[in-house]
């Protein structure tokens, strides 16, 4: 019995396909999927502690098979108990045709909160095509020049899976 309903899920599943192909209705992916084309997205936080400090970390991995376009990306910085915040430069490395690229992204220039709590933080978006081959990380490079706080940083993209 329980076989018979998978197979008549599957069957009517097929059958929606076909209906939604035919009138041009999009269907959603299930939660966590990510179909050929399909939308992703990532995120990722960052620490950069010492002066003139750097923080690297891996934004996303692509599968095999597959070949991401990031389309947006967006950052926000802070610090806590900030007497002078300094700006993050953010770069992003993929890889295409088997090199590694660094891609520069605009930087977070500071805006202070709360001018009694001590606390600055800045933030960035931008539109852009970036590419990154099958089976490869992205990685995210947040870097900062003479500051002695440390200096969060989280980094978000959206981006399409297309066959790689």
């Amino acid at each position: 019995p329980q076989i018979q309903e998978v197979v008549s899920m599957r069957k009517l599943s097929i059958k929606a396909a076909l209906l939604a192909v035919s009138f041009g209705v999009a269907l959603s992916a299930p939660l966590g999927s990510a179909p050929l084309g399909g939308f992703v997205q990532g995120e990722l936080d960052l620490v950069i502690q010492d002066l003139d400090g750097c923080a690297e970390g891996i934004l996303y991995s692509v599968p095999a098979g597959k070949r991401l376009v990031i389309e947006w990306v967006s950052a926000e910085a802070f610090e806590f108990a900030a007497t002078n915040f300094a700006p993050v430069t953010l770069a992003i490395k993929t890889w295409l045709v088997g090199q590694q690229v660094t891609h520069q992204l605009p930087s977070i220039e500071s805006a202070r909160i709360c001018s009694t709590c001590l606390i600055g933080r800045g933030s960035m978006s931008a539109q852009v095509t970036i590419y990154n081959q099958p089976n490869r990380n992205v990685r995210i490079l947040a870097c900062r020049d003479n500051d002695s706080d440390e200096t969060g940083v989280n980094v978000r993209f959206h981006g399409r899976l297309f066959p790689g």
